[in-house]
């Protein structure tokens, strides 16, 4: 039996590794033992929960009597409604995850005390390196308590918090834990009046080793104080000049010496060309993704690009879909005519925080 190809371990590893679809790996499953051991690692390596009640009973009724699964699970995606109780949140977090590295955590309705004390327990997970945290908080306490327990091993971050107490200020009571805790990545979405938090001295997360950064509002955090000591080492960088945003200040690029992957929303021109002109001759940019916004200045900005005072000019990707690319080469002339204009798809900077490797 041993000298059957389709039960030998490793070459059943390798042809399931190329199976993406769910219901093409259920179907191995049922094949033999080794074919369900396969599967069910890859069924269970990513698990998703969307906001319906039954998916997420469904999730804990599996769990709880296959317990030889949870070790399979290294990515737990909780997408929360309102109509998931605060009971099935706690009994879901007390399952007890031994290699759990990424955690995601999106709550469309206000998180409750018991729902904080329950996603304290996954981010304190001695094993999570990858944290995501989409949530509404109606009171300062309930958002500063969910770190309070906080792994020191998180070393990804990505907020997406919105306040219901704007008119409150929202500062660390303390520092939690009593290690800081070493972020390589951070990336900021919709986050409100989150900056103070971040930018006070007891904010747990210490940014000195940041290599990515991801702001898509408040470009004013690169001015940070505790944000100094991150500038020389960040490789990859992504903001948005937006025309709601008309008082936020440009970026001054030349505070990054080390950077190498430059990432823009663009809908206010004259702020972006601002920005391009601190990219100085010692620049290491080599390549730049810009996502157009609404309707720019385009020649100014293919002049901007194409006369930087660089002795190796970046790449530019334009982030956008195949049939748009095809009308915006002919507006590109200087870069086209370098061979320094591609295409990107939509997320690309995303999907490189997801593997920060791709930043090296």
């Amino acid at each position: 039996m041993a000298s059957n190809p389709l039960l030998i371990q490793e070459l059943v590893d390798e042809f399931l590794s190329h199976v993406s679809e769910t219901t093409d790996l259920w179907a191995c499953a049922l094949v033999c033992r080794p074919w369900s051991r396969a599967a069910q690692r890859a069924l269970f390596r990513v698990v998703k929960v969307n906001r319906y009640q039954r998916l997420w009973t469904r999730l804990e009724t599996t769990l709880r009597a296959s317990p030889h699964l949870v070790p399979l699970i290294h990515t737990l995606i909780l997408r929360r409604s309102g109509a998931i109780r605060d009971q099935m949140v706690e009994s879901i977090c007390n399952i007890p995850f031994t290699r759990l590295e990424h955690l995601c955590i999106h709550s469309v309705s206000t998180m409750s005390l018991e729902s904080v004390v329950a996603f304290q327990r996954l981010l304190s997970l001695p094993t999570i390196r990858r944290a995501v945290v989409e949530c509404y908080f109606s009171e300062p306490v309930l958002f500063n308590s969910i770190w309070v327990k906080c792994s020191p091993n998180i070393r990804h971050l990505h907020l997406r918090c919105q306040q219901k107490f704007s008119d409150k200020a929202l500062h660390p009571v303390q520092r939690h834990p009593s290690t800081p805790i070493i972020l390589e990545s951070l990336r900021l979405d919709h986050v409100n009046n989150v900056g103070d938090w971040l930018n006070h001295d007891l904010c747990p997360f210490d940014f000195s080793q940041l290599t990515v950064l991801s702001i898509n509002i408040h470009t004013s955090a690169v001015r940070w104080s505790r944000m100094a000591s991150a500038l020389g080492n960040i490789k990859a960088l992504k903001f948005v000049h937006s025309l709601h945003d008309p008082h936020e200040p440009m970026v001054d690029l030349s505070l990054f010496p080390n950077l190498l992957f430059l990432s823009i929303n663009i809908s206010d021109l004259t702020r972006t060309l601002e920005t391009f002109s601190t990219i100085t001759s010692s620049s290491r940019i080599r390549r730049i993704v810009i996502h157009l916004e609404s309707t720019v200045a385009i020649d100014q900005l293919d002049s901007k690009i194409a006369g930087l005072p660089m002795q190796h000019l970046p790449i530019v990707n334009l982030e956008m879909n195949p049939d748009q690319y095809v009308g915006y080469v002919p507006l590109f002339p200087q870069l086209g005519a370098k061979g320094l204009l591609q295409r990107t798809g939509p997320g690309w900077f995303e999907r490189c925080m997801d593997h920060t490797e791709s930043f090296g």
